[in-house]
């Protein structure tokens, strides 16, 4: 017999590429934490001022990150991963380049670079800029 039997609970099953749910990364804490203490250990190891440079600001970012992901953990966070529908990329901008790709020919990329093609890139960047800002004028975006 039970001395606290179980609730039923309901199980909420979410694609682990939408939903990165921080309550239950323990054990990504922990990989980073043996991390942390590799980088420690070659930065007491370091011979030399480059070494001695890169493994400090290593050891910084690391442990930084280390704190940010026990915060995470602690307020339980629930945040949308990368691959989620909401987060794809706008294309609309591009637009084709139409000129002639020569290879090993320095004066002709110089020649082609005088031709106006950064122009045309600023030029094209500021009609989807504007595209964009009179959609969202319009509450479209």
């Amino acid at each position: 017999m039970q001395m606290f039997p179980s609730k039923k609970t309901n199980t909420e099953f979410v694609n682990l590429t939408a939903i990165k749910d921080w309550r239950d990364a323990g054990h990504e804490i922990e990989l980073l934490g043996t991390q942390l203490d590799h980088a420690r250990t070659a930065a007491k190891a370091a011979k030399g001022q480059w070494a001695q440079n890169y493994w400090t600001t290593t050891v910084e970012r690391l442990f930084h990150k280390w704190q940010l992901m026990i915060q995470l953990k602690d307020t339980g966070l629930r945040q949308k991963g990368p691959n989620s529908f909401y987060s794809k990329i706008d294309y609309d901008w591009y637009e084709r380049s139409e000129e002639v790709r020569m290879i090993g020919f320095t004066w002709m990329d110089n020649w082609f670079d005088d031709a106006g093609l950064q122009g045309r890139l600023d030029e094209s960047w500021n009609k989807a800029r504007d595209e964009k800002l009179q959609k969202a004028r319009l509450g479209l975006a």
